[in-house]
């Protein structure tokens, strides 16, 4: 790999985290707003989730009719 892909690579990394920290954040905000939880892993009820535990209560949904 040369050093131009090595950095093109760590670029899109940085942007991908970026953009999954501005997600989180604006899913706490949101909640805060609301003065809303959601259940954690264990079941209690948190306002501060984590965006991958949010991705994961969403795996289960393959097709949704509107």
């Amino acid at each position: 790999m040369s050093r131009l892909q090595f950095e093109a690579l760590g670029m899109i990394m940085v942007l991908c985290l970026l953009v999954y920290n501005l997600a989180q954040h604006q899913l706490r905000l949101a909640l805060a707003i609301a003065q809303d939880t959601i259940p954690n892993q264990l079941g209690k009820p948190t306002n501060s989730p984590t965006l991958r535990w949010v991705f994961q209560c969403f795996m289960a949904v393959h097709l949704v009719y509107f």
